[in-house]
């Protein structure tokens, strides 16, 4: 019987123990798992290992296919974004303040229009408030006043005054065979008493006392043989008095009268007024003729009246 000498057999048919983690030169390798020249050690790649490691990863992609929702075509709608909050910017700045008209000023404020209010405003000189002036303010008058007729069921006339400041009203009734003159202060109107042939008899001045009472002050100065034409447009009056045309019977044209409410006297003007062109201040009355600017002393109305020439560009 022969004896087959191992020499030349492969390591698939030896019987021995495999050399682990050998390489070619018979040296351990640094990293188990690297591979050798074909033996199959403990950090071989061999078929067998391949294999495996490919069957995990099938697995594992598995798991994530199962796992993860799907997406499709129609699924596009965003992820939800946290809500942004409201950001306020504070107005700009104003280069130019805000609008104001002056309309009038009265004994404890003025009337005025404002940038950004509806309507006409009343302001206090004494606190600075400000604040909607009544709805008699959109009528005609002056002074921070307001003025109208009120005819009573018996058939008396009166006449209601409305303070714009406080929203009062003072009524003052005009007396049997007068009329309203349509001047007025706070608390007195100016009557006219007619002679039988239609010229002015008398003039007065009705005020309402403190105690409620109403006193009556005859008007001097009146013209001999006049009619009355009536107020001398809307800024002819003010709570100082008030300027009143008269005519002559059977003669063009008119005169022009200053009335003092603090004297009761009529005054004649030196020189006619010209249409809406009157202004009357604290101390004078101002007149507008071309491009003249004509002014009267209030405590002296018939003296002669300053003439002063507004030069081209400029306004009064």
């Amino acid at each position: 019987m022969h004896h087959r000498s191992n020499r030349g057999r492969t390591d698939a048919g030896r019987t021995g123990p495999r050399r682990t983690g050998r390489g070619l030169s018979g040296r351990r390798t640094s990293d188990p798992g690297q591979a050798g020249t074909g033996r199959a050690g403990t950090g071989q790649t061999g078929p067998g290992r391949t294999a495996a490691t490919l069957i995990a990863i099938a697995l594992a992609a598995s798991l994530c296919t199962a796992t993860a929702p799907a997406a499709t075509a129609a699924d596009t709608t965003a992820p939800a974004q946290p809500a942004a909050q409201d950001v306020v910017l504070p107005p700009p700045a104003r280069f130019m303040p805000r609008e104001e008209a002056l309309l009038e000023a009265g004994a404890t404020g003025y009337l005025h229009t404002r940038e950004g209010l509806t309507g006409k405003q009343w302001t206090d000189y004494a606190t600075g408030e400000t604040k909607p002036a009544p709805a008699a303010a959109e009528e005609d008058g002056h002074s921070g006043l307001r003025a109208k007729v009120v005819r009573g069921p018996d058939g008396t006339t009166s006449v209601a005054i409305t303070d714009l400041a406080t929203g009062s009203v003072t009524t003052l009734e005009v007396p049997q065979g007068h009329y309203w003159a349509e001047g007025y202060t706070a608390d007195s109107i100016v009557t006219v008493r007619e002679a039988a042939d239609g010229t002015v008899g008398a003039m007065s001045i009705l005020r309402r006392a403190a105690d409620g009472t109403v006193e009556e002050r005859a008007v001097t100065g009146i013209p001999a043989s006049v009619t009355l034409l009536g107020i001398r447009y809307g800024t002819g009056r003010d709570a100082k008095g008030v300027l009143l045309a008269f005519q002559e019977p059977g003669k063009d044209g008119w005169l022009d009268y200053a009335l003092d409410y603090g004297t009761g006297h009529l005054t004649r003007l030196p020189e006619p007024l010209e249409m809406d062109s009157v202004v009357l201040g604290e101390r004078h009355m101002l007149m507008l003729r071309g491009s003249n600017a004509i002014t009267w002393d209030r405590r002296n109305p018939e003296a002669a009246p300053i003439t002063t020439t507004v030069p081209d560009g400029y306004r009064v």
